[in-house]
C-alpha cells in the first residue's frame, strides 16, 4: 500500500493554503498562454511567492547545449545572461533527485565555471548573500530542461519538507507549462505554412500533442483541487478554491476543443432539439448582450424535428458564432441587432436544418472573409482570441455532415448559415460517451495496479485511492505486465501511450495470458488521436476514462469495472 508522510495538524491549513495558491496560479498560467520569456518570469515570481522561505530566485533553461539564465527575481537578469552552466554536471546534482538543497554554491562554481563567470556571479548573483537554496529540476518531454532555484537570504536552516514538496510540484507543472508553450510556439512558427489542405493533417497532429501534454498537468490540477475541497478551509481560501474548480472545468473544455479540432474525440451522440439548444445559448448570452445594448431577435421554426447529433458540440458552435457577432457589434453605433432564425428546408429531396445568425455590424473585407476559417487567424487584439473558434466550428459541423457559410461585405454586417442534415438514431449502439462526472463513493479494500509514466498523474491517483486500497505502481507497460501476471488485482488502470509497451499491446498480451485480469482493465488516457488507436481501443471492449478527470469520475469508472466482473 502506498503511504505518504502526514503533516502535523498545526501545519495542515497553512500547507493547504500554499498548495491552493500554487494550483490557482498555475491554472491562470494554463488558461492564458503567454510569450515564453514572460511565462518563465511568471513561473519564477509565482514560485517565490508560494514556496515558504524563498526571497529571491532564478530560472535556467537549456539552449545550445548549456543552461542559460532566462528569468530572475532579485537579480540583474541582463548582467547574468553571459553566464552559462554545463548541463550534465547540473543534471547529475539535481536531475536524479528532482529537488535538492544547497548552502554553498561558491566551490561548485569555481570548479565548473570560468573565472569571468565567477566574477559576474559574485557581483550580480550575490552568491555571498545566499544562505540556503532549494533547486528543482524542470523536465520537458521527459528530459532535463532546466532548474528552478529559490534562495533564502536569512537563514542556513534547511527549507521545510512542505517547501520541497511545493517546489517539486511547481517544477513539474512548470515543465508541463513550458512544454505547452514550446509546442504552441512551434505551431505559431509553422501555422502560416500549413494553410494548404494537404498540410492541415500535420497541424492537427501538433494540436493533438498540445492537448495531450496539457491533459496530464490538468489532471493534477483537478485532483489537487478536489483534495483541497475536502479539507476544512476558511471562507477566503474556500472561495479561491471555488474559482479554481470552475476555471479548471473551463480549461478542460478548451482542451477537448483542441482534441476535437485534431479529430481526436469520439462524439457523444443523442437525440437533439436544435431549437432547445438555441434557446439555451441565448439565455446564457442574454445578460452580456443586454450589457452591450444589443437587441436580440429570434424566429424559431416550431416544427423543427429532432436530429441525432452531439448537443454539446453544436452548442459550442452556436455560442462561438454568437460571441463573434457580439464582438463585431461592440464598437458599432446604435441600434445594434442580432437575429437568430431556425428553419426546415428540403435539399435534393432530403430534409435539412438551417440556423441563420445575422448581425448589423461592420462586416468583413473580402481579404478577411477569405481567411476566417484558417486556424490561428484572428482579427482580435493579442490575448483576446486564439483564432481557433471558427475553424473548430467548421470541423464540428462537417463531422455532423453539414456546412457553414458566411456572407458579408464592409458596412453590411455578417450572415452566417449552418446547414445540418436530419439524422435518425442508428440501430446499432454507439461507443460509450465520456464519463460525465457522476457521484461515486471512494472504493475500499481493493488491490489496484496503476500503470502510468507521468509522475503528476500517478500522484493524483495515489492520493485518490490510498488509505482505503492497496495500490501498486508501474512506470512502464513492461513493468506493469510483470506485476499484472504475478499478483492478483481487482482493477488494473493503464495509460495507452507508454514506453516499452503501450496500453493496447499490454491488454492484448493479458487477454492471451491472463484473460481474467484483462477483464478488469480500465484505460486512462488523454491520447486517442489516431484513427488506428481509437479503432484498437473500441476493439478491446474495455472502458476509457479520459484525462483530465475528477477523482469522482475515477471512482465511478472503477465501480463500473467491478460491476461488469460480477
Amino acid at each position: 500500500m502506498s503511504r505518504r508522510p502526514r503533516l502535523h495538524s498545526r501545519h495542515a491549513d497553512k500547507y493547504a493554503r500554499r498548495m491552493l495558491q500554487a494550483m490557482l496560479d498555475l491554472y491562470q498560467l494554463l488558461r492564458a498562454p503567454r510569450p515564453l520569456d514572460e511565462l518563465l518570469q511568471e513561473i519564477l515570481v509565482t514560485a517565490v511567492r508560494c514556496v515558504p522561505g524563498a526571497q529571491r530566485g532564478s530560472l535556467m533553461v537549456l539552449e545550445d547545449g548549456r543552461l542559460h539564465y532566462r528569468a530572475a527575481l532579485g537579480y540583474d537578469l541582463e548582467a547574468l545572461r553571459p553566464v552559462t552552466f554545463p548541463v550534465d554536471q547540473v543534471d547529475s546534482y539535481v536531475g536524479g533527485r528532482r529537488v535538492a538543497q544547497f548552502d554553498d554554491f561558491q566551490r561548485w562554481d569555481e570548479e565548473h565555471l570560468s573565472p569571468a563567470a565567477n566574477s559576474i556571479l559574485r557581483e550580480h548573483g550575490f552568491i555571498d548573500q545566499i544562505r540556503r537554496s532549494v533547486v528543482s529540476s524542470i523536465r520537458v518531454e521527459g528530459q532535463f530542461y532546466g532548474t528552478l532555484s529559490l534562495d533564502n537570504l536569512h537563514s542556513h536552516r534547511p527549507f521545510p519538507a512542505e517547501a520541497e514538496t511545493l517546489a517539486r510540484i511547481f517544477a513539474e507543472q512548470a515543465g508541463a507549462l513550458l512544454e505547452q508553450a514550446l509546442l504552441i510556439e512551434r505551431l505559431r512558427q509553422t501555422s502560416t505554412q500549413l494553410i494548404e489542405a494537404e498540410k492541415l493533417a500535420s497541424l492537427g497532429r501538433f494540436i493533438a500533442n498540445v492537448a495531450h501534454e496539457i491533459n496530464n498537468p490538468l489532471t493534477a490540477v483537478l485532483g489537487y483541487a478536489e483534495f483541497l475541497n475536502q479539507a476544512d478551509l476558511a471562507s477566503e481560501p474556500a472561495a479561491m478554491l471555488g474559482q479554481l474548480r470552475f476555471g479548471a472545468e473551463r480549461v478542460r473544455a478548451i482542451v477537448r476543443n483542441l482534441q476535437l479540432f485534431a479529430r481526436q474525440q469520439v462524439s457523444g451522440l443523442t437525440q437533439v432539439s436544435l431549437n432547445l439548444l438555441v434557446e439555451q445559448i441565448l439565455t446564457l448570452k442574454q445578460g452580456e448582450l443586454t450589457h452591450d445594448q444589443i437587441e436580440l431577435q429570434t424566429m424559431l421554426d416550431p416544427e423543427l424535428p429532432y436530429t441525432w447529433a452531439d448537443g454539446g458540440q453544436l452548442s459550442q458552435v452556436l455560442l462561438n458564432l454568437l460571441a463573434n457577432a457580439q464582438y463585431a457589434l461592440r464598437e458599432c453605433p446604435l441600434p445594434r441587432c442580432i437575429r437568430v432564425e431556425t428553419r426546415l428546408v428540403a435539399s435534393n429531396g432530403q430534409p435539412r436544418l438551417l440556423v441563420h445568425i445575422r448581425d448589423n455590424g461592420p462586416g468583413m473585407t473580402p481579404e478577411v472573409q477569405a481567411r476566417i476559417f484558417e486556424p490561428f487567424f484572428t482579427t482580435r487584439p493579442a490575448g483576446q482570441g486564439t483564432g481557433l473558434g471558427l475553424s473548430i466550428c467548421r470541423v464540428i459541423v462537417a463531422e455532423h455532415g453539414g456546412t457553414i457559410e458566411v456572407v458579408t461585405a464592409p458596412g453590411e454586417g455578417a450572415h452566417v448559415t449552418v446547414s445540418l442534415p436530419v439524422r435518425l438514431a442508428p440501430a446499432q449502439p454507439q461507443p460509450p460517451a465520456p464519463f460525465e462526472r457522476p457521484r461515486a463513493l471512494k472504493p475500499r479494500g481493493l488491490r489496484v495496479l496503476l500503470i502510468d509514466d507521468d509522475p503528476s498523474v500517478v500522484d493524483v491517483v495515489l492520493r485518490a485511492l490510498e488509505g482505503s486500497n492497496t495500490v501498486d505502481v508501474a512506470m512502464s507497460g513492461r513493468q506493469g505486465l510483470e506485476l499484472a501476471t504475478d499478483r492478483p488485482y481487482d482493477v488494473v488502470l493503464s495509460d495507452i501511450r507508454m514506453p516499452e509497451l503501450g496500453g493496447i499491446e499490454l491488454f492484448q498480451v493479458l487477454q492471451a495470458q491472463c484473460p481474467e485480469v484483462a477483464k478488469r482493465l480500465l484505460f486512462i488516457s488523454g491520447d486517442t488521436g489516431s484513427v488506428e488507436t481509437r479503432a484498437a481501443l473500441i476493439a478491446t471492449g474495455r472502458p476509457l476514462i479520459s484525462k483530465p478527470f475528477w477523482p469522482e469520475e475515477l471512482y465511478a469508472a472503477i465501480a463500473l469495472i467491478l460491476r461488469s466482473g460480477e
